[in-house]
């Protein structure tokens, strides 16, 4: 540590690099800082801002870390293999690189580098040696200057500043850190609460109330039906207690008026019904089939240890955009539909157009699986049947049995 005059300058080793820091006072921190140390002075005012009061940055801008590509995949995406950091990731390949040249030479390619050099070599060629050595040094430095950072240098050689190229990517791999930790309860921490705030937080709350009752007034479709629905059920509704002919006691009132509401609910339940007659199988009994009989369990995986997949062992029904195997792997190969017709006496071998319900459940209708008393619908297109009272051909149900 040396102090020169009311700055004190330490020398401080942060992860094998020497770091030159001075300081002036105490407190919270005026950073300055060029290229790298402008990147790390930007992460020190995000990380944490407690101990900044103000940054300057030189050379490089702030870039915020991208989710989906590393860091040095950004930089070096342009120009592939011949950028220089690029170069520099491979471990040992600068050192060998840079064992070529004497240490005066790497120091005047390096600190000379004028500002509109683009360091990218050609493809195959070392960027150390794509870089000119200048002739004559410019006036802000000297011979004996060069040669100083030269030897310091040839004492430390180049493997702390190639480190530093080297771990770009870590701070894509670290703990995703809140960069703005908590800024307003930092600052109430300092200057309290604002005169007015608790007032303005509970006219907030008070309001909230009469929002959410003109959001539920105004809302359409489903929620409209949802909030609906809700105010429905919470809400106590008085039963007409008119009692036309004779005299019911007041607790059995209830029992023999039927209210609209229980009205509503038997016609629906009673179309619910007749829509699920429609499509009774006939037959009086169906032997449920067992889930082991209707699936097939399919061993996957290396060794054959996973059980999760199954396979349909009955006749199955398919529509015509359903990617098949070839024929010969096929156990049903297009199953038709053969209807007697009633009136006419004959039957028709017919194409299958879908299956209508499986008695076995909703799950197999879905699948369809065509088993012992499945409907199914057959397409009467190609038979030609004209039924009286209608001028089109029709489709017509069929029971398989």
């Amino acid at each position: 540590m040396k102090k020169m005059g009311e700055i004190t300058h330490h020398r401080i080793k942060t992860n094998g690099i020497w770091m030159h820091v001075a300081e002036k006072g105490e407190g919270p921190v005026f950073v300055v800082g060029h290229d790298w140390g402008a990147h790390a002075a930007w992460h020190l005012g995000l990380y944490r801002p407690d101990r900044v009061k103000g940054i300057v940055a030189l050379g490089v801008v702030f870039s915020a870390r991208s989710p989906d590509i590393s860091p040095i995949q950004s930089l070096t995406k342009p120009f592939r293999d011949s950028f220089y950091m690029t170069q520099f990731q491979e471990s040992g390949r600068a050192e060998r690189a840079f064992a070529k040249y004497d240490w005066l030479t790497l120091m005047n390619k390096f600190l000379l580098i004028n500002h509109g050099d683009v360091l990218v070599a050609p493809l195959g060629m070392e960027i150390i040696d794509h870089m000119e050595t200048p002739s004559s040094l410019p006036p802000w430095i000297t011979e004996d200057e060069l040669q100083t950072y030269a030897d310091k240098f040839q004492e430390t050689g180049f493997i702390g500043g190639l480190n530093y190229y080297r771990a770009i990517d870590l701070s894509s791999i670290m703990p995703n850190f809140t960069p703005q930790r908590d800024y307003i309860k930092l600052h109430r921490n300092r200057n309290g609460y604002h005169h007015d705030h608790f007032e303005r937080k509970w006219k907030k709350e008070a309001r909230e109330v009469h929002k959410r009752s003109e959001t539920a007034q105004k809302a359409l479709g489903i929620k409209g039906k949802i909030l609906a629905m809700y105010e429905e059920s919470s809400s106590r509704r008085k039963v007409d207690d008119d009692v036309q002919e004779g005299v019911v006691l007041a607790y059995l009132l209830d029992r023999e008026t039927t209210t609209r509401a229980k009205i509503l609910s038997n016609r629906v339940k009673q179309k619910i019904k007749e829509k699920a007659g429609k499509w009774e199988v006939p037959l009086p009994k169906v032997r449920p089939v067992a889930e082991d009989e209707m699936f097939k369990v399919i061993r996957t995986g290396k060794r054959k240890t996973k059980q999760w997949q199954r396979m349909i062992t009955k006749m199955t029904f398919v529509g015509q955009s359903f990617t098949r195997k070839p024929p010969k792997y096929e156990r049903f190969i297009r199953p038709t539909v053969h209807v007697t017709h009633p009136e006419l006496k004959c039957t028709f071998n017919l194409e299958m157009i879908g299956v209508k319900k499986n008695p076995n459940g909703p799950m197999y209708t879905s699948l369809g699986v065509v088993t012992k008393g499945t409907i199914i619908e057959g397409n009467m297109l190609k038979s030609r049947i004209i039924v009286r009272m209608m001028d089109a051909l029709m489709r017509r149900y069929a029971e398989n049995c």
